[in-house]
């Protein structure tokens, strides 16, 4: 969890003053009070026991910031872990950042290297899904749409190719539930409705946010 809240105290020293709103999510009641009494100071932040509490009462927010320090290698099992960092990764607005932080150490490097090679096979699938739909939209795309396709997929094997069990690695996230290519037809989806949405003459206004979850 975010513990006593040293996510918190960086991104205050990497913006101060900065208006940050932040949610932290901390499973211990105890280290909430903790945490709560060293931040009263920042009444900015908001507690939460678990992700799947944010995810219920959190109403669909994303942060331009998501931090999840030493907290992946102390779950039970891959399974645990991966459904956490999908959690998280959900979490981050377009253009943010999820950053995973944990021991430097082979454990720790293991756990930060199986995450990635997850989330940037689902980025690469979800790239593809959108190149495809492209081309359907307008077929005089297609010579570009194919470059960028074979590009990205050239991404994929490399990135496949830097770990030398990524086979192995990608099929925990199978085993774990998580279908990388139904993920990413879903996100396309909701784009895309959104897309059709965003078509309408709508003025909006949108405030940037930091926050340090998990």
């Amino acid at each position: 969890g975010s513990g006593t809240g040293s996510a918190i105290w960086a991104a205050q020293e990497v913006w101060p003053g900065a208006p940050i709103n932040t949610v932290a999510v901390e499973p211990s009641r105890s280290m909430r009070q903790v945490a709560s009494h060293l931040l009263h100071d920042r009444p900015s932040v908001v507690w939460r026991a678990s992700l799947d509490e944010q995810t219920r009462l959190g109403r669909g927010r994303r942060f331009d910031l998501v931090v999840a320090s030493h907290t992946l290698t102390e779950m039970a099992n891959e399974s645990e872990r991966v459904r956490a960092t999908s959690a998280l990764w959900s979490l981050v607005s377009p253009g943010g950042v999820l950053v995973l932080a944990e021991r430097g150490n082979r454990w720790g490097f293991h756990v930060i290297r199986t995450m990635r090679d997850g989330l940037l096979a689902r980025e690469a699938s979800k790239r593809r899904l959108r190149l495809q739909r492209e081309m359907d939209r307008d077929p005089s795309l297609q010579g570009r749409a194919e470059e960028e396709a074979a590009a990205a997929a050239a991404e994929e094997e490399a990135s496949a190719a830097a770990s030398a069990d990524a086979e192995a690695e990608g099929g925990m996230w199978a085993r774990a539930g998580v279908d990388v290519s139904a993920w990413a037809q879903a996100e396309e989806a909701v784009l895309s409705a959104s897309e059709d949405v965003d078509a309408s003459p709508a003025a909006t206004e949108t405030e940037t946010e930091a926050g340090a979850a998990a």
